[in-house]
């Protein structure tokens, strides 16, 4: 997405809370630690050890699972909506989808500076209309001359005149007062 370098949230190994241990350790221990001279699967005790250390590595499981959809990289559905309204006061379009959602979210702190930086206009961009936005190319050949390139999901990826001025419209409020903004289609770049 677009040519800013932001963090590939997809290429972060997940989060591991609870140390696993593997089933084979884990009986062995509770084995051991309930003193079963003779573990075997034919003991009524063993089966329900192993029965037990099954279980509790599920809940282990399910635990670090849960932790990490509580994570921005981690979050899908209703776990990523909470994450975008509770921390980044911003919510999802209708249309979205989790990936373009989480980018989005990703840039939301560059959409507060009041500098114009690249991840400013990309998020605001982003932002103008329900998902109809699919990418943003923030290029500046002079000073304070900034020219936004828009691709779209419809069709071949050009957008309308229609969407070039309600990006242009719903980004003038957060541009720098010095920045002259050109929003143009996509081949105007090439």
């Amino acid at each position: 997405m677009s040519s800013r370098n932001a963090i590939d949230l997809s290429k972060l190994p997940p989060l591991t809370i609870i140390d696993e241990t593997t089933y084979q350790d884990e009986l062995a221990q509770v084995t051991a630690e309930a003193n079963l001279p003779n573990p075997s699967p034919a003991d009524p005790a063993y089966r329900i050890a192993s029965a037990m250390c099954y279980r509790h590595r599920l809940l282990r499981q399910k635990i670090n699972e849960q932790i990490y959809a509580l994570t921005l990289a981690g979050a899908r559905g209703p776990e990523l909506d909470h994450i975008g309204i509770t921390y980044y006061q911003t919510p999802r379009h209708p249309n979205e989808t989790d990936d373009d959602y989480r980018n989005r979210l990703q840039l939301e702190p560059e959409g507060k500076s009041v500098a114009g930086p690249e991840g400013a206009y990309i998020f605001h961009a982003l932002s103008a209309d329900d998902a109809l936005v699919k990418d943003v190319v923030v290029h500046s050949p002079e000073p304070v001359e900034v020219d936004l390139y828009i691709l779209t999901h419809e069709g071949q990826g050009q957008p309308t005149q229609a969407l070039l001025e309600k990006v242009r419209a719903y980004l003038e409020p957060f541009r720098p007062l010095t920045d002259k903004l050109n929003v143009k289609p996509p081949k105007a770049f090439i």
